[in-house]
């Protein structure tokens, strides 16, 4: 939003400044320009400097608006704006002697050319050779904006020097002919890119969900060119600025009745927010603490007396720290946090605690535990976190919370500004240190797996009992579909699984009372034709124990369709299968199984295949986050798997990853790791003798035992 205090004069200061020092060439407008004395000078430029006058500091452009915002502000202010799109003979410190604008181009990537592309310098960019006669139409000067799909993000733009007679190798999959020479001005990693979904509203090929198809259809191919300048300008506003912070939103829940401070007077619900700096016991206290993260224009949803949702206000100022708790309270004189609040607006019907906390919503909500700590609600129990004064509450709870109130009133929450019907529904947001914090694997090692699945876009997670091969699978689907529009989806093989479960079949079904058949897809044919509505973003399949079934018979046409990516082949009942570019498998498999060996060959070298062991550090960083003794259980698993002598078959470290393994281990020793060395064992028991139970934790038990696990 533009400073109400910027002022004529300051408008005409950053003008004189504009004459002396021109415009860096990043700072030129695609349309507009204000005109002064027989000049024009691109509007958002003279705004972000104009604030420089009046403010001191030079306004963000990604703090406001062009065209819809600052032609309006600038014409009450008395100036004249120009539209060089529609007048060629204007002519401005950025655009002299009325020469036409570059244009903004579309250069597709994936992850993987993305990252061949800046190996490689970054200074030539390649399109197929039938795409020639449109790489001859961009001019030097134009610009690239760079997107990467199966991510859906811009990650950067790059100047057109001009044509490029290089002709060494960039990427893996192709040499793309038609090149040109060009010069990056924005380069970003994959992940600090900026997303799809944060240009809906902002560009005019992405308004909202309905325009979905277009966005879809631009996207497809490059070199393309963008209609609207303005567009482009958006972009690589973004790509340099970043977005503003968004407002936050918060939930306050806290007891009114018999309280008399926030009953009335100063302190009253919906007027500010106030808490103590420490607990009781002088201690830091989260719900506290978060009174100091809120910042004006927050939003803040109320939840007094555990009853339901009441109202909503708009945080109008930053935490005082100076605050001393009020009178009358338990924390009266204490040092406290105080946040003003404005605009509070009480609901037309309590969103009651039932609304939320029973049936569908609780399930939609609850589900959001999986990525975000610390809500204002438990997970199993259908209750609100005691204690909880303030706490966050990302926008996916925010927008059910909102879905439920406009099912009932007909209008949003105040102050939320989200579509109930029609918000663009991104999956939550799970990084590589998620991974990490919930695995305990190596960086190295996860980001070699990431580059895998990427590059083959099949892998199999092989390895012994217990070594966490569907929890990694099930991660790794979840980081390669953060904050996408994409999905994953797990199914688990068994022997009694078919091609007409997977691929397609004939099912019986009763129609007006008569039995019929009808062919229909299976799990994969469904996966792919979901996969084709979302192109743009990642899809991934996880297979489950994949071994278990009688894969050349499950596979059929897939087996063909593995190899050869790119090409579609007739299905044995009706129609064609082809695998979309988007779509990822991660297949387990059980190395102790014997039906490994129904695996062939011809299926192994379509997948790549990653060796998942005991990992012992991992265990033992584990048990000490608990304060649990790892050295005497690691070195026993150390004997056993030892005494097996087949990685393949050894006892893994899953059975032992949990908090409560001192009250446990007995039972999943007893019922899950002797049974299992029995059977390995079979026809030589006596090798089990030295780990059962029992014996490792008896007094007389030698140096292996596990004598401190039961003290």
């Amino acid at each position: 939003m533009i400073p109400k205090n910027i002022e004529k004069e300051h408008v005409i200061q950053a003008i004189e400044e504009i004459k002396r020092s021109g415009v860096p060439p990043r700072k030129k407008s695609r349309k507009y320009y204000v005109a002064y004395e027989n000049e024009s000078f691109p509007v958002k430029y003279v705004i972000s400097l104009a604030n420089k006058y009046a403010n001191g500091t030079i306004l963000d452009p990604a703090e406001f608006k062009g065209g819809s915002e600052t032609n309006p502000f600038l014409r009450a202010l008395g100036f004249t704006l120009v539209d060089s799109s529609k007048n060629a003979n204007s002519t401005s410190s950025g655009d002299k002697n009325g020469e036409n604008m570059n244009n903004f181009w579309l250069d597709i990537f994936t992850p993987t050319t993305w990252k061949e592309f800046r190996d490689a310098g970054a200074h030539t960019s390649g399109f197929p050779e039938t795409r020639q006669n449109t790489v001859n139409k961009v001019q030097p000067g134009d610009v690239f904006l760079c997107y990467v799909t199966g991510v859906s993000r811009w990650v950067g733009a790059l100047e057109v020097v001009g044509p490029s007679d290089d002709d060494s190798p960039i990427w893996g999959t192709g040499a793309y002919p038609a090149r040109l020479e060009v010069k990056p001005l924005i380069l970003r990693d994959t992940e600090d890119g900026v997303s799809l979904a944060a240009l809906e509203g902002r560009v005019s090929f992405f308004q909202g969900p309905s325009d979905r198809p277009a966005y879809k259809f631009f996207l497809r191919s490059s070199p393309k060119l963008f209609k609207h300048r303005e567009d482009g300008e958006t972009i690589l506003e973004l790509l340099e600025n970043g977005l503003p912070r968004p407002n936050r939103y918060w939930v306050e829940m806290t007891h009114v009745k018999g309280h008399p401070d926030r009953e009335t007077g100063p302190y009253k619900l919906g007027t500010a927010l106030w808490s103590p700096q420490l607990t009781s016991k002088d201690q830091k206290y989260y719900a506290y603490e978060n009174v100091k993260q809120v910042r004006p224009e927050d939003i803040i949803l109320h939840l007094p007396d555990t009853e339901g949702f009441s109202g909503v206000s708009i945080a109008a100022s930053v935490a005082d720290s100076d605050f001393v708790c009020p009178k009358g309270t338990q924390w009266e004189g204490k040092p406290g946090y105080l946040v003003h609040l404005k605009d509070y607006e009480r609901l037309k019907v309590l969103l009651s605690r039932d609304a939320f906390l029973e049936g569908p919503v609780y399930d939609q909500l609850s589900a959001l535990h999986e990525n975000y700590k610390g809500l204002f609600f438990h997970r199993t129990d259908h209750q609100l976190t005691q204690g909880a004064y303030l706490t966050e509450a990302p926008v996916e709870l925010v927008g059910i919370l909102n879905n439920t109130y406009y099912e009932e009133t007909g209008k949003n929450l105040p102050h939320v500004d989200l579509k109930p019907t029609e918000t663009l529904i991104l999956q939550p947001r799970y990084t590589l240190d998620n991974l990490l914090e919930d695995t305990g694997f190596e960086k190295t090692l996860v980001e070699k797996w990431g580059r895998s699945l990427e590059r083959k876009k099949q892998i199999i997670l092989q390895g012994p009992p217990g070594t966490g091969k569907t929890y990694l699978a099930e991660r790794l689907a979840r980081l390669k579909v953060s904050e996408t529009e994409g999905f994953w989806e797990i199914i688990q093989f068994h022997p009694t699984y078919a091609y007409e479960d997977f691929i397609q079949g004939i099912h019986p079904e009763i129609v007006g009372g008569s039995l019929s058949y009808k062919i229909k897809g299976g799990r994969f044919f469904d996966f792919c034709t979901k996969a084709k509505e979302h192109f743009a973003a990642p899809c991934v399949l996880v297979i489950d124990e994949i071994n278990r079934a009688n894969l050349s018979r499950v596979f059929g046409e897939l087996m063909y369709l593995l190899e050869y990516r790119d090409r579609e082949i007739p299905l044995a009942y009706k129609g064609t299968l082809q695998i979309p570019p988007n779509v990822y498998i991660i297949g387990t498999m059980n190395t102790a199984d014997r039906s490994i060996a129904l695996v062939d060959f011809a299926l192994r070298r379509r997948f790549s295949f990653i060796s998942l062991k005991p990992d012992y550090e991992v265990l033992r960083v584990y048990l000490e986050r608990y304060k649990l003794p790892a050295k005497s259980l690691i070195r026993v698993l150390e004997a056993i798997n030892n005494q097996i002598k087949d990685q393949n078959y050894a006892v893994g470290i899953s059975f032992f990853l949990t908090p409560d393994l001192k009250n446990t281990l007995r039972d999943v020793w007893e019922g899950e790791i002797e049974p299992y060395l029995e059977e390995f064992f079979y026809d030589s028991l006596d090798k089990v003798a030295p780990f059962r139970w029992e014996r490792l934790t008896a007094e007389d038990a030698e140096e292996l035992n596990l004598r401190d696990w039961v003290r």
